[in-house]
């Protein structure tokens, strides 16, 4: 499973989760909405606190 902190139309930004077989058709269809990534919420949560700094 690998997580994804995504822009959206509707939403300043959204968590996603993806399992590892859809996870290549996720990447081609949101690729550029795609803000960070990680294989946990508690990684990617950190990886986006570290963009604001």
């Amino acid at each position: 499973m690998n997580y994804y902190i995504i822009k959206t139309e509707e939403e300043p930004m959204k968590i996603m989760s993806v399992s590892t077989a859809d996870d290549a058709a996720f990447l081609r269809d949101y690729e550029e909405n795609i803000l960070c990534s990680g294989s946990s919420i508690q990684e990617v949560l950190i990886r986006y606190g570290s963009l604001s700094n």
